[in-house]
């Protein structure tokens, strides 16, 4: 049975990331084809869930002036520097621990003159996979070092700030000699909007996922590597309960339908799988909830970063992506109305059709 998909949907979204400035839709935000930041003096950049995980805490402030401070400053650090900086306002307790440390998780030294519940604004600069990332070294380097101009008094407003003031403060010699910027205590954190074991099961899947992924030969959970490349993804329903996707998994129960999307398309991604495997490809299938989808390949990393911030791509990377990205559909083909007038057809083997724009994704692994 050929299995396909909507192909003007799918064409039409190739089109439009060839109208993207060659900026491919990708789940992974490290993956910088550009520097454009958006700095709007009349807009607060309110921390998300989605700006990180992982952060650099710039300076945090409180009082009156706390929200305005905060918000002068991360436009400051938007417009000027090109940072992707957020405000995020908390509620803080200080009060002293049994070890006689404030509890308060953004303070670096101890402050005994703050009592009881303070509110206070951080600046944080955020878009950050991880610590280990080149582009975040780069980030904090820079913010140790700069000196912005809301910080030095440039305005009335910032001039007579008090948070401001104590960062002027803190423009000083080091040990050394060598001259300190007002930023030089910024420091990696995690996004504070994310749930607190985000870090222990970020990139891993349950036990369930486990289960339904357990038969499969080439299952992507037995890849090693961390990143791979998917290249078809196939959906299904998703109103099924958990307990019946495990009773029909067990031969418990069955489909109302007589094949369902969701059980059709795992049978697709399974085949293709496997076909690319006998053509000599590294490839994986994967099953979700609502979902499975195909990948090859198998990378530790996915390119170089360049000086001016992008990234160039592993060379085999970028030949994979090539090979299952849809190509320019034939003119005869178009003429008779074969295919969409859009000029372009994914890459079908076995009459499945593969994704119009392979993306570059983790491999999730299971939980320890």
């Amino acid at each position: 049975m050929q299995i396909s998909k909507s192909k003007a949907a799918a064409l039409s979204f190739f089109l439009l990331f060839l109208l993207a400035d060659f900026a491919p839709a990708s789940p992974l935000n490290f993956l910088k084809f550009g520097r454009g930041v958006e700095a709007d003096p009349n807009k607060e950049y309110t921390l998300k869930e989605t700006d990180g995980p992982w952060m650099i805490l710039v300076a945090s402030f409180s009082g009156p002036t706390a929200r305005q401070d905060a918000n002068i400053l991360v436009f400051e650090l938007r417009k000027k520097y090109k940072y992707n900086a957020f405000i995020f306002d908390k509620e803080f307790v200080h009060d002293l621990s049994t070890e006689g440390r404030p509890q308060n998780p953004y303070s670096r030294k101890s402050n005994f003159k703050k009592k009881g519940t303070v509110h206070e604004f951080a600046v944080l600069v955020g878009n950050f996979q991880s610590v280990d990332d080149a582009d975040f070294q780069k980030t904090l380097r820079g913010i140790k070092e700069c000196y912005p101009e809301c910080i030095k008094g440039a305005s009335a407003t910032s001039l007579t700030s008090p948070n401001f003031s104590e960062l002027r403060s803190r423009a000083t010699r080091d040990e050394t000699g060598r001259m300190r910027g007002p930023l030089y205590m910024a420091f990696a954190c995690v996004n504070p909007m994310l749930p607190p074991d985000y870090l222990a099961r970020r990139g891993t899947v349950d036990d369930f996922i486990v289960r339904i992924n357990s038969d499969s030969p080439y299952s992507l959970l037995n890849c090693q590597k961390k990143y791979t490349l998917r290249i078809a993804t196939f959906t299904g329903k998703v109103e099924i309960t958990q307990d019946r996707i495990q009773n029909i998994l067990d031969g418990k129960d069955t489909f109302s339908d007589k094949f369902s999307d969701l059980e059709l398309g795992g049978r697709a991604a399974a085949r293709l799988a496997a076909a690319l495997r006998a053509k000599g490809y590294e490839a994986y299938e994967f099953h979700e909830r609502s979902a499975s989808y195909v990948t090859v390949g198998g990378f530790d990393d996915i390119g170089y970063e360049l000086p001016n911030g992008m990234t160039e791509l592993r060379p085999e990377i970028v030949d994979l992506m090539n090979r299952f990205r849809a190509k320019p559909a034939d003119p005869s083909r178009i003429q008779r109305g074969a295919v969409a007038s859009i000029s372009y057809e994914p890459v079908t083997i076995l009459g499945i059709e593969c994704d119009p724009q392979p993306q570059i994704i983790e491999v999730p692994k299971r939980r320890r």
